[in-house]
């Protein structure tokens, strides 16, 4: 599991690298014709996603249990301790 997941991170920086690397050959002009279409891309997909029944569902439940008492939080170092004691990453 672990190196499947190394081997996607890696394939992702991989693929980053190369676009930054075509990138510094453009102009400047270009540049920032290209910064022009990412802002205008982030815009257009800035709308807040669609959230499915089950998921909203879901949410209601785990906010039920934290405001009764029912769940046990923990703070994100005690997860990322957990995690690593478990899985070593």
């Amino acid at each position: 599991m672990k190196f499947i997941l190394a081997l996607c991170i890696f394939d992702k920086n991989k693929e980053m690298a190369d676009l930054l690397e075509e990138i510094a050959k453009l102009s400047r002009e270009e540049k920032f014709e290209l910064l022009e279409q990412v802002y205008s891309s982030l815009i257009i997909e800035s709308s807040e996603p669609e959230i499915q029944n089950w998921q909203k569902h879901e949410l209601e439940r785990r906010e039920h249990n934290f405001l009764n008492g029912i769940s046990n939080p923990i703070s994100i170092n005690e997860l990322k301790n957990e995690v690593h004691k478990k899985y070593g990453i």
